[in-house]
């Protein structure tokens, strides 16, 4: 898997199928400067275009980047809906449900993971 600034890219269409399906939001992204051009979700897609809600994106002038997880407002959306994480630490990724979480660890199952030594994306 690609990393870009600790943003996922989505970098295939199993991802971006898996991202349409599950309604992942995610940040469309210019390939020329890499300014933010959305954030959003993606309604569907073909070989040539990304359509979001209003608009489309041509597939070869974008990137898709899925959005890290900071607040606790996303940790909490996260436990509320068991929605799966994926979780970057210490050179290992793992998806996995946040049972719970503070102001330093997030316990997932019978672990933890530091957030100061960890990242986490919507998977």
């Amino acid at each position: 898997m690609q990393m870009l600034s600790y943003r996922n890219i989505v970098s295939n269409d199993a991802e971006l199928l898996r991202c349409v399906l599950f309604s992942t939001p995610v940040m469309i992204v210019n390939n020329n400067n890499n300014s933010i051009l959305a954030i959003t979700v993606i309604n569907s897609y073909d070989e040539h275009i990304i359509i979001v809600d209003g608009s489309f994106f041509f597939r070869s002038e974008i990137h898709i980047q899925r959005l890290e997880i900071k607040s606790n407002a996303d940790f909490f959306n996260s436990i509320i809906f068991q929605s799966s994480v994926e979780i970057h630490s210490e050179g290992s990724i793992d998806y996995k449900i946040i049972n719970d979480f503070n102001d330093e660890f997030i316990f997932v199952d019978n672990a933890f993971y530091f957030r100061s030594h960890s990242k986490f994306f919507v998977a």
